[in-house]
């Protein structure tokens, strides 16, 4: 009986020894999720503070290399879309990666207007607000696209034309959901070069500005650190 107790007693204490392993290593496992999922998130950020810079640098280059031509082909004006996309790319990918300095949650979604309203609640710092200004002008332009309007000219031949199917368009006021199709042949044949080309310096000199806001965003963040730490 007294063996048997003892037994019993050598199982217990053993299967309690394994159950304090258990949540040991379901602790160690926490803390290792917890770290992973901490280094996951500066990478993250990281990578992303990487892609904006590499988009605006094809678009400089491109910019670059068109300014040294003295006159240009008509193939050389559709370099004016990859461009301007990875401009357009590079802002919104800037704006995501300052969103998530404050907050992993930001909107999946390729619109740099609801990207910067997002961008605008997160900041308070004074600092910080300044260089939304800077954004918002180049959100509103490169929304926009103004450069595009030279195509249009009064009395060229009219480079799109809008698909109705659904008969939207003058049904409603307002905004309406229609296809539009461009030929970009007869809108860039609509550009004379010395256009295009105060056109691409207005572009580069956008770029440069794009590079500015980042540094700036870099040193504000970093002073802010900074003080936190002190």
């Amino acid at each position: 009986m007294v063996k048997k107790e003892r037994k019993n007693n050598e199982i217990d204490e053993a299967k309690k020894k394994l159950d304090e392993i258990d949540e040991k290593l379901r602790i160690l496992k926490r803390r290792s999720l917890k770290a992973n999922n901490l280094w996951l998130k500066k990478a993250t950020i990281l990578s992303w503070s990487f892609f904006a810079p590499a988009y605006l640098e094809i678009s400089r280059l491109g910019c670059m290399s068109l300014l040294k031509k003295k006159k240009f082909k008509d193939s050389d004006k559709f370099l004016l879309l990859p461009i301007v996309y990875n401009l357009r790319h590079a802002l919104e990918i800037m704006m995501k990666s300052f969103i998530q300095k404050f907050d992993s949650n930001y909107s999946k979604t390729h619109n740099i207007g609801i990207l910067y309203k997002e961008l605008e609640k997160k900041i308070k710092n004074g600092n910080c607000r300044k260089i939304l200004d800077e954004i918002y002008l180049l959100v509103v332009k490169y929304q926009q696209m103004p450069f595009f309007k030279e195509g249009f000219k009064e009395g060229l031949i009219a480079p799109f034309w809008v698909d109705d199917r659904n008969n939207t368009l003058l049904r409603y006021p307002g905004f309406v959901e229609v296809s539009i199709f461009i030929d970009f042949n007869n809108l860039f044949f609509n550009i004379d070069d010395f256009t295009f080309r105060d056109m691409l310096e207005d572009i580069k000199t956008d770029i440069e500005t794009v590079i500015d806001i980042m540094h700036k965003w870099r040193s504000v963040i970093s002073s802010n650190k900074k003080s936190v730490k002190k």
